[in-house]
């Protein structure tokens, strides 16, 4: 009932994306199942509050898994399609952060590997949909992060985004939201060089289309 109301309330939102990081062990992580038969239940509600509105699945970390010492479950995604009869949902959900690329450079460089995975994942099991990212960043801080390595990858994730055909790729966040300091503007809201460099990037290329990818053997 709040799910129809809320849709129906807010005719102008076309996306309603459900929990965020379903898979960590916390929410439905080793319930793949469970949040299969949540989609299941909410996709006709929302369609009938507004046919134009689309279900969002919720944005995976698919990472950091817990044979790894961490809170997400490895077989999340494998669940939720295997027991998601019917449409179910409209878009795919992942989140990106370079700390994790290792897992997934054998399908591709940085955030297009993991894009490929979760496309290949939807192909087994007989689905097509788009495929957003709602978190990507790079920290300022931590000792791998800094200003400026967080400035130079705002342009290579959202060229890399195009690479690998992802419409929606959000930045997380605006400001800073943990110790890592990922916030393109700082706790005083002070722009960082990731700020300027979003800005360029979209000055630069206001309506950018992916062509191919060059070569080493053409950029030496």
């Amino acid at each position: 009932e709040f799910v129809g109301a809320i849709v129906a309330r807010y005719p102008h939102v076309k996306y309603w994306e459900f929990y965020n990081e379903p898979d960590n062990e916390m929410w439905y992580g080793q319930k793949g199942a469970a949040y299969a038969t949540m989609l299941r239940t909410m996709y006709p509600v929302v369609k009938a509050a507004n046919p134009s509105a689309n279900v969002v699945m919720g944005g995976l970390a698919l990472d950091w898994f817990s044979d790894n010492g961490g809170p997400f479950d490895r077989n999340f995604l494998r669940d939720v399609l295997a027991n998601c009869s019917g449409p179910c949902f409209d878009v795919a959900n992942f989140h990106y952060y370079p700390a994790f690329r290792s897992s997934w450079e054998s399908y591709g460089r940085d955030i297009i590997g993991k894009a490929n995975y979760v496309r290949q994942m939807l192909a087994t099991y007989h689905y097509e949909r788009p495929i957003f990212s709602t978190e990507t960043a790079w920290p300022s801080a931590t000792t791998w992060g800094s200003p400026e390595l967080q400035a130079r990858y705002v342009p290579k994730v959202y060229v890399r985004s195009l690479a690998a055909d992802l419409p929606v790729v959000m930045w997380f966040s605006l400001f800073d939201a943990d110790y890592s300091d990922s916030g393109r503007l700082d706790d005083q809201l002070v722009p960082r060089p990731a700020y300027t460099a979003m800005r360029t990037l979209i000055n630069t290329m206001p309506r950018p289309h992916y062509v191919r990818t060059i070569p080493a053997s053409e950029t030496g």
